[in-house]
């Protein structure tokens, strides 16, 4: 399965955000006191309060409880923003008043009032408890085989939800280039005392720092780490250079303030 994040971008220019914006903890506490099951940072449009406040609703039984933004998180970016409907049925003891009638029109209706607006992630979730979730999914599986809406809507646990929505966090940065390429293509010349070699890959690392630093901060800010790293090793072996090779080395620290911490 891909990886998700949660993406608050997605919610926040949605239309809607303005009028129903919360969190997806918020939201759970309303109907479960105190208990905080949910990241307090991922953001949703509360689609109760939205049908009860805003279209006036008195009973506002027909949308799913929130709508998250999420991304696919793949090779250190994030792809296909998108909407993600939550319906929570943390509360249920078993599956007995479930209604297949009742699921698919919340989700066909939820996704009706998001009015296309934004693209909507295929799957719905639905959240029970842990002692629920199994007999739930059974339960789901069976009603989804007459077609439908709930063939696309997937049941999972309040812990199993940490596991599918993630953070971009929880993800380590892979580099595009090594620390210990990088290394090695400064230091081989180090080893032979070519320091006019040395000096020039030095700044070309360098640079391409600087050319990632906007369109790839994460990158930018490992190049420059390992950088800084050789560069302070480097300074701490005291070698003896020419006047030429000294004036290099302050040319090379004039023009990267890396260099110079």
């Amino acid at each position: 399965m891909e990886n998700w994040i949660y993406n608050n971008s997605v919610v926040e220019k949605h239309s809607l955000y303005p009028l129903c914006n919360s969190t997806l903890n918020e939201v759970s506490n309303r109907d479960y006191p105190n208990t905080n099951y949910f990241n307090p940072n991922i953001k949703c449009l509360d689609m109760d309060t939205y049908e009860k406040n805003i279209l006036r609703k008195s009973y506002a039984n027909h949308t799913a409880d929130a709508v998250i933004g999420i991304s696919t998180y793949e090779n250190n970016q994030e792809l296909n923003p998108r909407l993600l409907l939550i319906e929570l049925r943390i509360g249920y003891e078993s599956t007995s008043n479930l209604s297949k009638t009742e699921i698919e029109g919340k989700v066909t209706h939820t996704k009706f009032l998001l009015s296309g607006e934004k693209t909507i992630e295929k799957e719905s979730i639905f959240i029970f408890s842990k002692k629920v979730a199994s007999q739930a999914k059974r339960w789901f599986d069976r009603q989804s085989r007459t077609g439908g809406e709930l063939k696309d809507c997937k049941v999972c646990s309040v812990s199993d939800f940490a596991t599918i929505i993630k953070s971009i966090s929880d993800f380590p940065y892979e580099p595009i280039h090594k620390a210990e390429d990088i290394k090695n293509s400064i230091q081989q010349y180090e080893k032979k005392a070519e320091w006019k070699r040395l000096f020039a890959q030095v700044k070309y690392w360098c640079t391409k720092a600087e050319e990632y630093r906007y369109k790839n901060h994460s990158e930018s800010q490992h190049i420059t780490d390992v950088i800084k790293e050789i560069w302070k090793d480097f300074n701490q072996k005291k070698y003896i250079f020419t006047e030429e090779e000294l004036w290099e080395i302050e040319f090379l620290k004039e023009d990267f303030s890396c260099l110079n911490k």
